[in-house]
C-alpha cells in the first residue's frame, strides 16, 4: 500500500491539511483490516474501488465509487481494504473546523457520520471525482481539487476566525485547559463556545480537546524509556491516573495502550503518527 500527501493552494492553508492519496497493486491476496482513530479533522473521499467500513457498533458500510464527506470521529471505525483488485482512493483532510469554510452545514450532524457528498456540495463534487479519475498525473489532481474548493470558499467569518484561535489554544496546551478557562479567554459565555463547536467542529469542546489529548499520546509514546513507557506516558499526556489513561485508550482504539501502541494499529498508525507530530509540533 502506498500513502501520499500533496499541499493545497496557500489560499485554502487556513482550513485544509492536506489532499493525500491511497493506491495498491492488487498483487497481494486477503483483506488489509485498517483501524482509523478519532484525529480531529473531517474529510471528503474520493472511493473509487469498494472499502467496507465498519462502525463501533458493527454496523457495515461498503463504499463503492463514491464520493463520501466522513464528519469528525469521536469513535474509532475499521476500513476492511481487499487486496486482490488495485484500489485509488484520494482525499481532502480538512483542518478541525475546516469543512465549515466550504458548507454552512452544522458539523454537529456529521459527527461519526459518513454522508454522499452530494448532499454538501451538489452534483459538481461528482464531476471532480470522475476527473480525478482520468487526469493523467497527480499535479493535475491537485489543481482540480483546488479549483473546486476555491469555488467553494466563503468569505471568513469572525467565528471561524475565533474557532482558528480556539483550535490553536486546545493544540498549544495539548487538550489540557479546563472549558470554562477557554470561554473565559476568549470573553464567550460557555453555552456560547459549545454551539461554536458544535457549528464549525462537530465536537464539544471537552471531546475535541480530549481527542487532542489522546493524539498526543501518539507523539510523545517513541520519546519515553522503553522499561516505564506507558506509565510515564500517563502522566506526560496529563491523564489523571493510569485508569484513567487505560479508559481514554481503550475509548478511542478498542485496544489496550500496550497492544495498540506496539503497533497494531495497522499499516496507518505510523502515517498518523508522523501528520500529528508534524500537526502538534506546530500547534495547527
Amino acid at each position: 500500500m502506498l500513502y501520499q500527501e500533496f499541499q493545497p493552494h496557500p489560499s485554502l492553508a487556513s482550513f485544509v491539511e492536506n489532499y493525500w492519496q491511497i493506491t495498491t497493486t492488487g498483487e497481494d491476496n486477503g483483506v488489509l483490516e485498517e483501524l482509523i482513530v478519532p484525529d480531529g479533522n473531517a474529510s471528503l473521499m474520493f472511493i473509487a474501488e469498494t472499502i467496507s467500513r465498519f462502525a463501533s457498533d458493527n454496523s457495515k458500510m461498503d463504499l463503492k465509487g463514491q464520493t463520501l464527506v466522513v464528519g469528525q470521529k469521536s469513535k474509532p471505525v475499521y476500513y476492511h481494504i481487499g487486496q486482490k483488485r488495485a484500489l485509488r482512493s484520494w482525499g481532502i483532510r480538512f483542518k478541525g473546523a475546516g469543512l465549515s469554510a466550504f458548507t454552512e452545514v452544522p458539523q454537529a450532524d456529521l459527527a461519526d457520520e459518513v454522508v454522499e457528498g452530494v448532499n454538501l456540495f451538489g452534483k459538481k463534487v461528482d464531476e471532480v471525482h470522475e476527473q480525478i479519475l482520468v487526469a493523467p498525473d497527480d499535479e493535475s489532481r491537485v489543481k482540480l481539487l483546488d479549483r473546486f474548493l476555491l469555488g467553494r470558499l466563503v468569505p471568513e467569518s469572525w467565528q471561524l476566525k475565533m474557532m482558528d484561535s480556539l483550535i490553536k489554544r486546545i493544540h498549544a496546551c495539548s487538550g489540557q485547559d479546563a472549558v470554562s478557562d477557554l470561554a473565559t479567554d476568549f470573553n464567550l459565555h460557555h453555552r456560547q463556545l459549545e454551539r461554536m463547536f458544535n457549528q464549525y467542529v462537530g465536537l464539544s469542546p471537552k471531546a475535541y480537546a480530549r481527542i487532542v489529548r489522546f493524539n498526543k499520546t501518539i507523539v510523545l509514546y517513541d520519546g519515553l524509556e522503553p522499561q516505564s513507557r506507558l506509565t510515564d506516558l500517563a502522566y506526560a499526556a496529563g491523564f489523571f491516573d493510569q485508569m484513567h489513561f487505560i479508559k481514554e485508550i481503550k475509548g478511542f482504539t478498542r485496544k489496550t495502550p500496550t497492544s495498540y501502541f506496539k503497533g497494531e494499529g495497522g499499516f496507518f498508525q505510523p502515517v498518523l503518527k508522523e501528520l500529528l507530530s508534524r500537526r502538534l509540533g506546530t500547534g495547527i
